[in-house]
């Protein structure tokens, strides 16, 4: 069994983060952290702890497993796939229908 890397996996959900359009202060209150933490966090002064990878594993429909890989790929539309396996879920959909960041436009 492979170990986990945090690292790698913030990594990742940072990835997601970004190509998903989700603005860092909607993410941090999702997964119920401040968007100063959020902020260490991408400067990588700090990594998602456990409890915040394991409420982003759904929101992404991303298995631990595949978070933890080192070359994660991320579906071109990934968004549109994400509203969809979301649209009854009330959290994730509002997120989703906001309009995305500038990095998700660019």
């Amino acid at each position: 069994m492979t170990s986990i890397n945090r690292k790698v996996i913030t990594e990742n959900i940072l990835k997601l983060i970004d190509s998903n359009g989700i603005e860092d202060n909607d993410f941090a209150n999702l997964i119920e952290k401040s968007t100063r933490t959020l902020s260490r966090i991408r400067k990588g002064q700090s990594l998602f702890d456990i409890d915040a990878i394991n409420v982003a594993s759904p929101i992404f429909d991303k298995s631990l497993i595949e978070l933890n890989k080192q070359y994660m790929v991320i579906e071109v539309d990934s968004r549109n796939k994400l509203k969809h396996i979301h649209k009854n879920n009330v959290a994730y959909s509002s997120l989703l229908e906001k309009r995305p960041s500038i990095t998700y436009a660019i």
